[in-house]
């Protein structure tokens, strides 16, 4: 399963890291200000004509994803993290084909792990 997954080792990469929070914090006050859902709607609309939205889309759902990872194995010992999120994630799916809407995100995070992440979701 790892195969699908390999993304996660770059959130373990400081230097990648630091490089995503340098797009964030450089990017003008129109895109830095927007959360994540509204990045990815303008970004859904407006990705080829300012290549700085998809770059800060990308920089901010990567730093979204590590802090949550990092919380995930804080609050669990090392027991679960970002993978075994998306791993849970997927088999709820099976039975839950119609998905999730985004504000329900938060919810199924605390369903699944039993971890609140509400205070990270919304600093994004």
């Amino acid at each position: 399963m790892d195969t699908y997954i390999t993304y996660i080792k770059i959130l373990q990469q400081q230097k990648r890291m630091a490089f995503f929070e340098k797009i964030v914090a450089n990017a003008p006050p129109f895109i830095r200000e927007l959360s994540l859902k509204e990045l990815s709607l303008l970004g859904s609309t407006q990705y080829s004509n300012d290549f700085r939205i998809g770059r800060n889309l990308f920089a901010k759902g990567a730093l979204f994803a590590a802090e949550l990872d990092a919380y995930l194995q804080a609050q669990s010992d090392g027991k679960q993290n970002l993978q075994t999120l998306i791993l849970q994630m997927m088999e709820w799916t099976k039975t839950h084909p119609n998905g999730f809407g985004n504000d329900q995100f938060p919810a199924l995070v605390q369903l699944l792990t039993g971890y609140d992440i509400s205070a990270i979701w919304v600093r994004y």
